[in-house]
C-alpha cells in the first residue's frame, strides 16, 4: 500500500482517525499518526472551541461587572463607595472565569481512568458544586489560559495565512 499523499512512498502506518495510509515522513509530521486533513479538522475545532470559550468568558465578565454595578446603583449602602469598582471588577472576573474553568475541568476529566472519572463525576453531578469548582479553577487560571488561547489563535491565524493549500 502507498502513502495517500506521496504516491511513490510505501505506507508504514494508517491515520488513527480516517485510516488513510501514511508514509514515514507523513507519520512523523505530527506527534500522533494523523493525516494532514484530520489535523486541519482538529485544529479548526480547537480554534472554534477557544474562540467560543473566550467569547463566553468575555460576555460573562461584562454581565458580572454590570450586575454588580447595577446592584450598587440600586442600593449604594451595600458597598463602601471606594470599593464598589473593585467588587464589580472582581465579580466580573469570577463569573467570567467559569467557562475557562469548565473547559479545564473537562480536559482534566478526560485524562482520568474510568474508575476515577466515575467518582469525580459522582461528586459533580450536583451542578452547583461543578459551577463552584469551575469558578475556583477559573479564578486561578483565567489570565494564563486567556493568554494561551490568544497566543494559540494568533499563531493559528498566522500559519493559516502563510501555509500553502
Amino acid at each position: 500500500m502507498c502513502c495517500s499523499i506521496h504516491q511513490q512512498d510505501p505506507s508504514v502506518v494508517l491515520c488513527l482517525q480516517c485510516r488513510k495510509p501514511l508514509c514515514e515522513s507523513c507519520a512523523n509530521r505530527f506527534a500522533v499518526a494523523h493525516c494532514q486533513d484530520c489535523m486541519r479538522r482538529y485544529g479548526d475545532a480547537y480554534r472554534r472551541d477557544n474562540l467560543r470559550t473566550l467569547a463566553l468568558s468575555l460576555i460573562l465578565l461584562l454581565c458580572g461587572f454590570g450586575a454588580a454595578e447595577l446592584l450598587f446603583r440600586l442600593d449604594p449602602s451595600i458597598f463602601h463607595p471606594c470599593s464598589s469598582i473593585f467588587v464589580s471588577v472582581w465579580t466580573g472576573y469570577v463569573i467570567g472565569g467559569i467557562p475557562i474553568g469548565s473547559r479545564l475541568f473537562d480536559v482534566w476529566l478526560k485524562g482520568r481512568t474510568v474508575e476515577d472519572n466515575n467518582s469525580a463525576q459522582a461528586l459533580i453531578r450536583w451542578w452547583p458544586i461543578k459551577i463552584f469548582v469551575c469558578m475556583m479553577i477559573g479564578i486561578a487560571l483565567s489570565p494564563w489560559m486567556a493568554l494561551r488561547f490568544t497566543k494559540d489563535l494568533w499563531a493559528w491565524s498566522k500559519n493559516s495565512r502563510t501555509s500553502d493549500p
